[in-house]
Protein backbone atom coordinates (compact mmCIF):
# COMPACT_ATOMS: atom_id res chain seq x y z
CA UNK A 1 0.00 0.00 0.00
CA UNK A 2 1.43 3.55 -1.10
CA UNK A 3 1.55 6.05 1.99
CA UNK A 4 -0.82 8.23 0.54
CA UNK A 5 -3.39 5.09 0.35
CA UNK A 6 -2.41 4.65 4.13
CA UNK A 7 -2.81 8.01 5.34
CA UNK A 8 -5.80 8.25 3.74
CA UNK A 9 -7.40 4.96 5.19
CA UNK A 10 -6.33 6.43 8.81
CA UNK A 11 -7.97 9.52 8.13
CA UNK A 12 -10.90 7.42 7.06
CA UNK A 13 -10.82 5.43 10.40
CA UNK A 14 -10.10 8.22 12.71
CA UNK A 15 -13.46 9.64 11.08
CA UNK A 16 -10.97 13.20 10.82
CA UNK A 17 -11.70 15.96 7.89
CA UNK A 18 -8.21 17.42 6.44
CA UNK A 19 -6.45 20.50 8.03
CA UNK A 20 -4.24 22.47 6.42
CA UNK A 21 -2.20 24.15 9.72
CA UNK A 22 0.09 22.16 11.32
CA UNK A 23 2.89 23.24 13.78
CA UNK A 24 4.49 20.94 16.35
CA UNK A 25 3.21 19.51 19.36
CA UNK A 26 5.88 17.68 21.90
CA UNK A 27 5.28 14.29 22.93
CA UNK A 28 3.63 14.05 26.10
CA UNK A 29 2.55 17.91 26.21
CA UNK A 30 -1.10 16.90 24.55
CA UNK A 31 -4.56 18.79 26.05
CA UNK A 32 -7.07 16.63 28.34
CA UNK A 33 -8.75 14.97 25.42
CA UNK A 34 -6.46 15.63 22.56
CA UNK A 35 -8.01 14.10 18.92
CA UNK A 36 -6.19 12.74 16.17
CA UNK A 37 -6.24 13.90 12.29
CA UNK A 38 -4.98 13.21 9.09
CA UNK A 39 -3.53 16.12 6.97
CA UNK A 40 -1.21 14.83 3.85
CA UNK A 41 1.11 12.49 5.64
CA UNK A 42 1.13 14.46 9.29
CA UNK A 43 -1.14 13.13 12.33
CA UNK A 44 -2.36 16.38 13.52
CA UNK A 45 -4.19 16.72 17.11
CA UNK A 46 -5.94 20.01 17.15
CA UNK A 47 -5.06 21.29 13.77
CA UNK A 48 -1.11 21.22 14.90
CA UNK A 49 1.22 18.03 13.82
CA UNK A 50 1.87 15.34 16.82
CA UNK A 51 4.67 12.33 17.15
CA UNK A 52 3.19 9.17 19.00
CA UNK A 53 5.78 8.52 21.40
CA UNK A 54 5.24 5.62 23.98
CA UNK A 55 5.06 2.56 25.62
CA UNK A 56 3.44 -0.95 25.15
CA UNK A 57 1.96 -2.37 28.21
CA UNK A 58 2.00 -5.83 28.57
CA UNK A 59 -0.34 -9.07 28.99
CA UNK A 60 -3.50 -8.82 27.03
CA UNK A 61 -2.27 -10.42 23.92
CA UNK A 62 -1.32 -13.74 25.55
CA UNK A 63 -2.36 -13.75 29.27
CA UNK A 64 -5.87 -14.38 28.13
CA UNK A 65 -4.84 -17.77 27.36
CA UNK A 66 -4.37 -19.42 30.61
CA UNK A 67 -7.77 -19.32 32.35
CA UNK A 68 -7.22 -17.86 36.13
CA UNK A 69 -5.00 -15.95 34.89
CA UNK A 70 -5.03 -11.80 35.12
CA UNK A 71 -5.76 -10.66 31.79
CA UNK A 72 -2.55 -7.91 32.34
CA UNK A 73 0.80 -7.83 33.34
CA UNK A 74 1.51 -5.31 35.98
CA UNK A 75 -0.74 -2.62 37.24
CA UNK A 76 -3.87 -1.21 35.26
CA UNK A 77 -4.60 1.25 37.03
CA UNK A 78 -4.79 5.66 37.59
CA UNK A 79 -0.96 5.02 38.91
CA UNK A 80 0.14 3.33 35.94
CA UNK A 81 -1.14 5.75 33.47
CA UNK A 82 0.47 8.44 35.57
CA UNK A 83 3.81 6.86 35.62
CA UNK A 84 3.54 6.36 31.52
CA UNK A 85 2.84 10.02 31.37
CA UNK A 86 5.72 10.83 33.62
CA UNK A 87 7.98 9.33 31.01
CA UNK A 88 6.99 11.44 28.71
CA UNK A 89 4.92 9.27 26.57
CA UNK A 90 1.80 10.68 25.26
CA UNK A 91 0.68 6.92 23.39
CA UNK A 92 -0.05 3.53 24.74
CA UNK A 93 0.29 0.40 22.32
CA UNK A 94 -2.23 -2.25 23.52
CA UNK A 95 -2.14 -5.53 22.08
CA UNK A 96 -4.74 -7.54 22.09
CA UNK A 97 -5.44 -11.32 21.50
CA UNK A 98 -8.14 -11.71 18.63
CA UNK A 99 -9.25 -15.60 20.32
CA UNK A 100 -10.14 -13.77 23.53
CA UNK A 101 -11.97 -10.32 22.11
CA UNK A 102 -14.14 -13.24 20.15
CA UNK A 103 -14.33 -15.60 23.14
CA UNK A 104 -12.79 -18.34 21.59
CA UNK A 105 -11.14 -18.98 24.79
CA UNK A 106 -12.41 -19.83 28.01
CA UNK A 107 -13.21 -17.28 30.70
CA UNK A 108 -13.00 -14.64 27.95
CA UNK A 109 -15.39 -12.90 25.35
CA UNK A 110 -17.76 -9.99 27.01
CA UNK A 111 -15.17 -9.63 30.07
CA UNK A 112 -11.92 -9.79 27.91
CA UNK A 113 -13.66 -6.62 25.71
CA UNK A 114 -14.46 -5.00 29.00
CA UNK A 115 -11.32 -4.89 30.25
CA UNK A 116 -9.49 -3.84 26.80
CA UNK A 117 -12.67 -0.98 26.47
CA UNK A 118 -11.85 0.18 30.44
CA UNK A 119 -8.09 0.52 29.99
CA UNK A 120 -8.76 2.56 26.46
CA UNK A 121 -10.87 4.45 28.17
CA UNK A 122 -8.81 4.77 30.83
CA UNK A 123 -5.94 6.30 29.12
CA UNK A 124 -7.97 8.75 26.98
CA UNK A 125 -9.67 9.87 30.25
CA UNK A 126 -6.43 11.43 30.63
CA UNK A 127 -5.31 12.77 27.60
CA UNK A 128 -2.72 9.23 26.00
CA UNK A 129 -3.65 8.16 22.32
CA UNK A 130 -4.43 5.00 21.96
CA UNK A 131 -2.72 2.37 19.26
CA UNK A 132 -4.87 -1.09 19.02
CA UNK A 133 -3.09 -3.74 18.12
CA UNK A 134 -4.48 -7.21 16.92
CA UNK A 135 -1.20 -8.72 17.96
CA UNK A 136 -2.32 -12.92 16.75
CA UNK A 137 -4.12 -14.72 14.28
CA UNK A 138 -4.86 -18.81 14.28
CA UNK A 139 -5.10 -21.73 11.67
CA UNK A 140 -9.01 -22.85 13.31
CA UNK A 141 -6.95 -25.71 15.59
CA UNK A 142 -4.36 -23.39 17.57
CA UNK A 143 -4.77 -20.70 19.87
CA UNK A 144 -4.54 -17.01 18.38
CA UNK A 145 -0.54 -16.60 18.03
CA UNK A 146 2.12 -14.68 16.09
CA UNK A 147 1.14 -16.18 12.80
CA UNK A 148 1.84 -14.62 9.18
CA UNK A 149 -1.25 -13.14 8.61
CA UNK A 150 -4.53 -12.47 10.13
CA UNK A 151 -7.21 -15.12 9.75
CA UNK A 152 -10.53 -14.88 8.72
CA UNK A 153 -12.22 -14.57 12.07
CA UNK A 154 -10.37 -11.37 12.15
CA UNK A 155 -12.96 -9.63 10.01
CA UNK A 156 -15.37 -10.16 13.03
CA UNK A 157 -12.75 -8.91 15.11
CA UNK A 158 -12.19 -6.22 13.31
CA UNK A 159 -16.42 -4.96 13.03
CA UNK A 160 -16.56 -5.59 16.72
CA UNK A 161 -13.61 -3.44 17.42
CA UNK A 162 -15.00 -0.84 14.82
CA UNK A 163 -18.69 -0.66 17.30
CA UNK A 164 -16.82 -1.08 20.41
CA UNK A 165 -14.86 2.27 19.57
CA UNK A 166 -17.15 3.94 17.98
CA UNK A 167 -17.17 6.91 19.65
CA UNK A 168 -13.80 6.92 21.16
CA UNK A 169 -11.14 10.21 19.75
CA UNK A 170 -7.84 10.04 19.68
CA UNK A 171 -7.78 6.01 19.03
CA UNK A 172 -5.39 4.32 16.13
CA UNK A 173 -5.97 1.12 14.85
CA UNK A 174 -2.98 -1.33 13.91
CA UNK A 175 -4.62 -3.82 11.97
CA UNK A 176 -2.27 -6.71 12.28
CA UNK A 177 0.93 -6.69 13.84
CA UNK A 178 4.37 -8.00 12.18
CA UNK A 179 2.89 -9.39 8.82
CA UNK A 180 5.10 -11.44 6.92
CA UNK A 181 6.26 -14.37 4.60
CA UNK A 182 3.59 -13.32 2.21
CA UNK A 183 3.29 -11.03 -0.95
CA UNK A 184 2.34 -7.13 -1.54
CA UNK A 185 -0.81 -8.44 -3.19
CA UNK A 186 -1.59 -11.32 -0.27
CA UNK A 187 -1.35 -8.59 1.65
CA UNK A 188 -3.50 -6.22 0.53
CA UNK A 189 -6.37 -9.04 -0.94
CA UNK A 190 -5.74 -12.08 1.06
CA UNK A 191 -4.33 -15.43 0.23
CA UNK A 192 -4.30 -18.74 1.23
CA UNK A 193 -1.44 -19.35 3.64
CA UNK A 194 0.89 -22.46 4.07
CA UNK A 195 1.41 -24.64 7.07
CA UNK A 196 4.76 -23.59 9.02
CA UNK A 197 6.62 -22.94 11.62
CA UNK A 198 7.96 -19.33 11.74
CA UNK A 199 7.36 -18.26 14.75
CA UNK A 200 5.29 -20.49 15.59
CA UNK A 201 4.46 -24.09 13.89
CA UNK A 202 0.37 -24.05 12.25
CA UNK A 203 -1.36 -25.52 9.47
CA UNK A 204 -2.42 -23.99 6.36
CA UNK A 205 -5.22 -21.06 6.65
CA UNK A 206 -6.95 -18.36 4.40
CA UNK A 207 -5.89 -14.77 5.14
CA UNK A 208 -8.80 -12.14 4.14
CA UNK A 209 -5.89 -9.52 3.41
CA UNK A 210 -5.72 -6.37 5.00
CA UNK A 211 -8.25 -3.93 3.05
CA UNK A 212 -10.68 -6.23 3.90
CA UNK A 213 -10.24 -5.74 7.52
CA UNK A 214 -9.96 -1.97 7.18
CA UNK A 215 -13.30 -2.24 5.27
CA UNK A 216 -14.79 -4.02 8.40
CA UNK A 217 -13.65 -1.76 10.99
CA UNK A 218 -15.35 1.31 9.07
Amino acid sequence: MKLATAVAALAALLGAAPTTAATAVPAGRTSANPVLGVHGNKLLSHGRAVRLIGVQPQGLESNCLSPGLSYFEGPHNQKAVDAIKGWGANTVRIPINSSCWLGDVRGTGAPYRKAVVRWVKLFRANGVFVVIDNHTATDGTIPADNLPMPDMRAVALWHSIGKAFTSTSGVVFDIYNETHLVSWSCWRDGCQIPAGADPVRHGAYRTPGLQALVDALR
